[in-house]
Parts: structure tokens; C-alpha cells; sequence
């Protein structure tokens, strides 16, 4: 075996590659502007963020922030799913996190709120306020998990 007998530089090339098992997408920004309600037995269901396809959808997530509180806000994320006509909406599903209730201004995240869709071929999210005498404005920004 002989060595090298001459000095020099040498280049060199290296490659990294990572797969994940889901990919995620941002679907929405949305401010909601929440307003007490004297009725205590409503609660209020905004839409939030556009239908989205259901082929592949594990679950969704929400962060943003809380400011202008006034009251104890509680909130939760519902959903609901389309057959092929987005002009015939199911009806709400139950919320997808424990029911949050926000007295302080601050950020928010919903965390990993899995879901693995039933017979629809699209699924929109929302936000539900249970009535109560709350005041706040919510920045919100909605990511969908595939």
C-alpha cells in the first residue's frame, strides 16, 4: 500500500436528507372580535379558514395571541365536513380541544388536535364562544396537518 507523498486541499460534498411523517399547511389568519352576548345559553360559531380536502388530513392546529380581555372568555374549535357540494355544509362537530377559558391578555396555542375525517371530502374548522360576558380581540392563525 503506498501513501500519498504531495500535499493539497481536498473538497468535499455531503447530503442530508430528512423525511416527516406529516406536512403541514397555514390555511388562515383571521382577527376575531368577540362582543358579550346577554343570552348565556348561545354560543357563537365563527367560521374559520376556507373547506379544505379531507384525503390524507390527520388534524389542525391554532396559534395566536389574546388582547383586550375583559370577562372570562372560553372558547373551543369545532369542525365540520362536505360531500362534494361546498354548498351543503354538515353540521358542527364537537370541539376538538378541552374547553379554554382566557382571563388575561397573552398567546395562545390550541396544540396537536388530531382528526382523522369520516366519510366528507372536505372539512372547514371554526371557533366557538360559549356565551358569556367576555370582551376580546383574538389574532388567530389556523395550520392544517396532511
Amino acid at each position: 500500500m503506498a501513501a500519498s507523498s504531495s500535499s493539497g486541499a481536498a473538497d468535499a460534498e455531503s447530503l442530508f436528507q430528512a423525511f416527516t411523517p406529516s406536512n403541514g399547511r397555514v390555511i388562515a389568519a383571521q382577527r376575531f372580535q368577540i362582543e358579550p352576548d346577554t343570552n348565556m345559553n348561545n354560543t357563537a360559531i365563527y367560521p374559520f379558514g376556507p373547506p379544505v380536502p379531507t384525503l390524507g388530513f390527520t388534524g389542525a392546529m391554532v396559534g395566536g395571541s389574546v388582547a383586550g380581555i375583559n370577562g372570562t372568555l372560553k372558547m373551543n374549535f369545532v369542525y365540520r365536513e362536505f360531500d362534494a357540494d361546498l354548498r351543503l355544509p354538515g353540521t358542527w362537530q364537537a370541539g376538538q380541544i378541552t374547553e379554554t377559558a382566557i382571563a388575561a391578555d397573552g398567546d395562545f396555542n390550541s396544540g396537536n388536535m388530531p382528526l382523522t375525517p369520516s366519510a366528507g371530502s372536505f372539512i372547514q374548522w371554526g371557533l366557538a364562544i360559549t356565551a358569556s360576558n367576555a370582551r376580546a380581540d383574538l389574532d388567530l392563525t389556523l395550520a392544517v396537518k396532511y
